[in-house]
């Protein structure tokens, strides 16, 4: 290392270290699904709904999907209970 870069703080490439790759992001569980409509006048009507929407990743599922997560949300929600780390 040169008289400049200990001067200026420059690091040699020996001293640079990798950054660690980053821990892969949990998997959404989707359990706060928001139902959607195509139009104003079927709002409110569970028959009608096109689409569900996971507020918390963004996820969009069609609407037997949404329909599928939300009768397995309670199974799922004991699932993640169970696997968290209080309770290993």
């Amino acid at each position: 290392m040169g008289f400049l870069d200990r001067l200026l703080g420059r690091k040699s490439p020996a001293q640079v270290q990798e950054p660690e790759p980053a821990a892969p992001a949990p998997e959404c569980p989707h359990i706060d699904l928001v139902a959607g409509w195509e139009n104003a006048e079927e709002m409110g009507d569970p028959e009608k709904v096109s689409r569900y929407t996971c507020q918390a990743c963004g996820t969009t599922f069609s609407a037997e999907e949404g329909a599928r997560l939300q009768a397995q949300e309670a199974e799922r929600v004991r699932r993640i209970g169970s696997e968290g780390p209080e309770n290993p």
